[in-house]
């Protein structure tokens, strides 16, 4: 019992210094594929799949992007379009990204994982010249400041309807992945999807029902 709590308080630190985790395996049983890094004197772990997109996206426009895209997808087409400096195109990604982010974290089980879309929002700006961050920061500004706009994009995200995936990249970023802890699918049991999807919408983007 004492080296399993030396292992959690551990794997603790660790994940409060911002090194990820996660695992391939969906049980308990499955023995975690972690993945080592090094970045100068810092040494990374993390385990494979944990935030990795499976079905990256190119520039395209918000309205194209599906319900099915993960938030590592998205990013991809953040980054995407920062690179061809559409940074209004970019910021409605960035946006949906964040929210199905916000969405994910409250039906995965191991609440650690939750950090995982604070990850990537900085792993994406960082990747990025600073000249680059403060377009895209002015861009996100603008949209949440145009109140019109930022209905029409509240409206249109809503009735995509709530993420249609299985959030294995945030599962595998938390800690009980990084242990072997992960219970059935790693999701909160008797989660009422539609119900959550609407209370983020109502929280983040002000619209009702």
């Amino acid at each position: 019992m004492k080296q399993h709590n030396k292992l959690v308080t551990f794997v603790s630190l660790l994940a409060a210094t911002g090194i990820l985790f996660g695992t391939e395996c969906a049980n308990a049983q499955q023995e975690p594929e972690i993945i080592i890094t090094k970045s100068g004197n810092v040494t990374n772990y993390r385990i494979k799949g944990s935030l990795e997109s499976s079905q990256s996206i190119k520039c395209i426009p918000f309205k194209m992007v599906s319900k099915k895209h993960t938030p590592p997808d998205i990013y991809t087409g953040v980054t995407a379009c920062m690179n061809k400096g559409k940074y209004d195109q970019a910021a409605k990604l960035m946006l949906m990204a964040r929210l199905y982010g916000v969405y994910d974290a409250k039906r995965v089980a191991d609440k650690t994982a939750g950090q995982g879309i604070r990850v990537l929002d900085i792993r994406t700006l960082s990747s990025q010249p600073n000249e680059k961050r403060v377009l895209l920061s002015n861009a996100v500004k603008r949209l949440a400041g145009d109140k019109k706009l930022f209905g029409r994009f509240c409206i249109a995200l809503k009735k995509k309807g709530h993420p249609d995936y299985h959030p294995r990249y945030m599962i595998l970023h938390g800690i009980k992945a990084f242990n072997g802890s992960i219970q059935d699918d790693g999701l909160v049991t008797g989660f009422e999807s539609r119900k959550e999807w609407g209370n983020v919408m109502a929280r983040s983007c002000k619209t009702k029902g």
